[in-house]
């Protein structure tokens, strides 16, 4: 049963709060900042052969659990690894090692949020300074630093561009990765809570309710056609089997037609959605199991029908999680930032019904 009522406007205004505060954001740190001296600003920590994995059961369905010194937040994939933003002691990026699932290295940041990679780089916004900072995979160190607009929380990599959401600057920032600077004008946004670059289009989800989503030419920075409508505050959006999937606040899930923009599915998740990711075949949905309530749960959604699958409310065991907070697809696996780990769901082993 989808949510409605008042049970509809506390979960949306429960969300709206949550990606404007914590959710898919960060919490503050718990144990201050903890950075490299400014002589040593771009030197890392090296955990090689430090082993944090804790292999569950064999019938855990390809589930490892990799522990971490405080709450995973965001994660994404890419260079040859799996690089998660951590808030605890000490804060910074971690970076595992998929073939061992082992912390390799650890780069100090004093508030990372958002986290990117590509071209040749993983990309981290520092909220506590405002900027961008440019990490090198192959020697884990930070080797340029952008300053953007306020409170930055969202980054993006896409049509030779590094996007930055703004939180509190209500704007998108370009960088060029070739100069590592900020390129044309910010793009003014409003009260924006999600982004993504799909099918050549930069897009850009606006709340609180009704919600709507932008469509933005990446090369002008002006609007590329009509904006598509939800009802709830869209928090994530993303990419998948041809098709543009948006989350709202209202715990739906909504699929578009990339060519033609048109909404093709729309499905409830029966609880409230706030981060999607895809893979081959699925659109993975993590939602808070209650209004915000302590535990998320993870949904998968068919990635050809956009509808649940039969096994979504387990799709594998132990989908429920504690302070969930990001997800990310790659390396054959699901990865999934939470209070106190990192988890790895191995794709394979996932059931198909």
């Amino acid at each position: 049963m989808a949510l409605n009522g008042s049970t509809r406007a506390a979960a949306a205004a429960a969300l709206f709060s949550l990606v404007g505060g914590t959710t898919n954001g960060v919490r503050p740190p718990t144990h201050g900042p903890v950075a490299c001296p400014p002589a040593r600003s771009h030197d890392c920590r090296s955990d090689r052969g430090r082993s944090d994995a804790v292999a569950l059961p064999p019938d855990s369905g390809g589930i490892t659990a990799i522990q971490l010194p405080g709450s995973g937040e965001a994660v994404a994939v890419g260079a040859g690894a799996v690089w998660v933003t951590v808030i605890g002691h000490p804060t910074g990026v971690y970076r595992v090692e998929p073939a061992t699932n082992r912390i390799v290295a650890t780069i100090p940041v004093d508030l990372p949020t958002g986290i990117a990679v590509g071209t040749d780089a993983v990309w981290v916004t520092d909220e506590r300074h405002d900027q961008v900072l440019r990490i090198d995979p192959q020697t884990n160190r930070v080797v340029a630093r952008v300053g953007v607009g306020s409170g930055p929380r969202r980054i993006v990599v896409g049509e030779g561009r590094i996007w930055v959401m703004n939180l509190l600057g209500h704007s998108i920032s370009s960088i060029d990765p070739n100069s590592n600077r900020v390129v044309g004008e910010e793009i003014a946004v409003g009260r924006a809570h999600s982004l993504a670059v799909v099918g050549g289009i930069l897009w850009v989800g606006h709340g609180p309710p009704p919600g709507r989503v932008d469509m933005i030419d990446p090369r002008t920075g002006q609007s590329a056609g009509a904006p598509l409508e939800v009802d709830g505050t869209p928090v994530s959006i993303v990419g998948g089997g041809g098709s543009l999937w948006v989350a709202d606040s209202y715990g739906e899930v909504y699929r578009f037609d990339s060519a033609t923009h048109q909404r093709v599915t729309r499905v409830s998740v029966d609880s409230v959605a706030f981060e999607l990711a895809a893979s081959r075949d699925a659109i993975w949905v993590a939602a808070s199991n209650g209004v915000l309530g302590p535990r998320s749960v993870i949904r998968r959604l068919d990635i050809r029908t956009g509808q649940l699958a039969a096994d979504s409310v387990s799709p594998v065991r132990r989908m429920t999680f504690e302070g969930l907070n990001g997800m990310a697809v790659g390396e054959g696996a699901l990865w999934v930032a939470s209070k106190g780990e990192l988890t790895r769901f191995d794709l394979a082993a996932a059931p198909r019904r």
